[in-house]
């Protein structure tokens, strides 16, 4: 018998074969494969295909990788791919590779589906889909995702997941991440907004940073009108499911609304507002002044306003009409307004700002519900007659209180001090410490307070009556972690928390029993 060759190689993955003397046939320790060896100088021969296995490893804890998704995660990133791996199953990987974490995940809202990047053996990040109602979580991965991942944006609808990355636009099938459609933007999406990418009336819209507006067809992926703008909005919205830029027309901030089939212009609004100051000189809404799409879909809500009164206002999208106008302090709608919006009414505070205002969205009637020098306030969760606002105190020591606020008069019911002293970045995960983060949500008659420790590392859970701020008892679980404990907020059910901590963590809202845990 001839020699073998020293140096051959698997023809199914590429990994070198350790070969012994006098074997006809080898099993590749990569992937399995069976490889039929030769007798002279021709290459293997592949006779029985792989059987991949996906192991899921313990995760490596190390400083360097977990800066990094804490700062992808700043940037609104949320990446897949292009180039999907293909095989007879789904759930594969390349050969040797196993699953340390993932990182960037987020809940879908209509299915126990989370779309996230794992972070490899091999170094490599990879955007994934898993699925909890099956008993292998993962449904499929994808190539690595290259340096800029961050700049890529996704948007899951129906059974299509779309994503753009650089000048790419294509959408996967969300069974098994085969791809069904790809094209081309203009430029890409900005970075940082989230809201670029939206889906209505079997359309596509996608706003890119060179100032253009697309839309597609969602089907097919072919373009079927685009829009140039003068500016580089930062933010794209739907009103009655027509899309919705701030641009600037003739000089002047102008809210555009487009029709969705045609990409005609249907509407072109530039607000104003009283200036007694400057009699003459009404003051013009600006391109970065607050604007919201109220709850009833065809309205939206603008702020502005630099001198004294601003304004806050709610317009008809469809008739380009102002509903109303209500006059407050400049010092509160010149500012980034944190809102909270329910029915009844919308709750809101400037930014860095103790102030806490109602409007009720039937009337448009304002009032002051509280007014804090110490405090930096913001409206979290709202229920009957009750708001619940969160108070940073800024004088003295730092901490964070609860407060239960009547909305009819103001007067505060309740006050609850949280053990932890930061809350939760709603957009980041977050490294915990000793000193503890806290999130709240709520549920029906119940604040949920989640707390987060890190000495020992542990996550609580506590139910506040709504009405009274009154605790129900707390209950724990118990994180083993040896190191750094990172941890994300990533979704809500009426009965659960959904968190990421390097991997997937499920708890009952009641117990603090684990439901789901991946890896």
């Amino acid at each position: 018998m001839a020699q073998k060759p020293q140096s051959l190689v698997c023809p199914s993955c590429g990994a070198p074969l350790k070969v012994k003397e006098d074997q006809t046939r080898v099993e590749c320790q990569y992937c399995h494969a069976t490889v039929e060896l030769p007798q002279d100088e021709q290459p293997p021969i592949l006779i029985s295909p792989p059987t991949i296995e996906y192991h899921y490893a313990q995760p490596r804890r190390r400083l360097a990788w977990i800066f990094i998704p804490v700062l992808l995660l700043v940037a609104g990133a949320f990446a897949l791919p292009f180039i999907l791996i293909a095989s007879d199953t789904t759930r594969t990987t390349t050969p040797g590779v196993s699953i340390n974490s993932i990182v960037n995940a987020r809940l879908l809202p209509d299915a126990n589906q989370v779309l996230g990047i794992t972070y490899n053996s091999d170094e490599t990040r990879r955007p994934a889909l898993l699925d909890f109602d099956q008993s292998n979580p993962l449904l499929w991965q994808a190539e690595p995702l290259g340096e800029e991942s961050y700049k890529a944006r996704f948007l899951v609808v129906a059974e299509q997941v779309v994503v753009a990355m650089d000048t790419r636009l294509a959408a996967f099938k969300r069974t098994d991440g085969s791809l069904l459609w790809e094209t081309s933007l203009s430029d890409q999406i900005p970075v940082g907004c989230d809201t670029c990418l939206q889906v209505a009336e079997g359309r596509l819209f996608a706003l890119t940073q060179i100032g253009t507006l697309h839309a597609y067809d969602l089907a097919s992926g072919q373009q079927v009108w685009n829009a140039g703008l003068a500016t580089t909005p930062r933010d794209l919205y739907l009103f009655n499911n027509s899309p919705a830029v701030v641009d600037e027309v003739d000089g002047l901030p102008t809210i555009l609304v487009f029709d969705p089939a045609s990409g005609q212009r249907l509407q072109g609004i530039a607000p104003t507002c009283p200036n007694y100051t400057f009699d003459n000189d009404p003051q013009e809404f600006g391109l970065y002044d607050s604007l919201w799409p109220a709850a009833d879909n065809g309205f939206f809500y603008v702020a502005y306003g630099f001198w004294e009164p601003g304004c806050l206002e709610k317009w008809d999208a469809v008739t380009g009409q102002r509903v109303y106008q209500a006059l407050l302090p400049e010092d509160v709608t010149r500012n980034d307004l944190l809102h909270l919006d329910t029915e009844e009414a919308i709750y809101f505070s400037p930014a860095s700002s103790g102030q806490t205002w109602l409007l009720e969205t039937g009337s448009g009637e304002t009032r002051q519900l509280t007014d804090e020098e110490d405090y930096q306030t913001r409206p979290v969760a709202a229920q009957g007659e009750v708001v619940v606002i969160e108070a940073r105190r800024t004088r003295g020591s730092a901490r964070y209180e609860l407060w239960g606020v009547d909305a009819g008069s103001g007067e505060r019911l309740w006050q609850f001090i949280p053990q932890a002293e930061d809350s939760f970045d709603n957009t980041a995960s977050s490294i915990v410490d000793a000193d503890g983060l806290f999130a709240v949500h709520a549920t029906e008659g119940k604040l949920v307070l989640l707390q987060a420790f890190d000495d020992p590392a542990r996550i609580t859970l506590e139910k506040l009556d709504f009405q009274n701020g009154v605790s129900q008892g707390q209950v724990s679980y118990a994180v083993n972690e040896t190191s750094i404990f990172s941890l994300a907020v990533i979704g809500w059910r009426e009965d659960q928390v959904w968190l990421d901590s390097d991997g997937i963590l499920v708890l009952d809202l009641s117990s603090a029993k684990v439901l789901y845990s991946w890896p």
